[in-house]
């Protein structure tokens, strides 16, 4: 969960070439690989910090999503950390008020 939730709070951060313009042809002629730091660089140096210690090997292939939206389910650590950044910054109450 952790890796996804850093690739997910990285995606539009700017700090890492690896999401920087359209593709990678376009990151090649920018020359992001020596301007910026791969995403992967750091995961890959922090490796331990996203193993899940629970993962057992079991041959049994990949897990597939499940696309049916009655099982959608909310991810807390993804919603809760954007939730609580909203309210700490209160814009969302200053728009609110203002809007009336």
């Amino acid at each position: 969960e952790e890796l996804l939730y850093v690739l997910w709070e990285h995606c539009y951060s700017g700090w890492f070439g690896t999401f920087l313009m359209n593709t990678e042809r376009d990151r090649v002629q920018a020359d992001l690989r020596c301007k910026s730091l791969s995403i992967w660089s750091v995961v890959d140096h922090n490796r331990s910090q996203y193993l899940n210690p629970e993962f057992k090997a079991d041959g049994q292939g990949p897990i597939y999503p499940v696309a049916c939206s009655r099982q959608a389910q909310l991810w807390p650590k993804l919603w809760f950390s954007w939730y609580n950044k909203v309210h700490e910054a209160g814009w969302a109450q200053r728009v609110a008020r203002s809007s009336c």
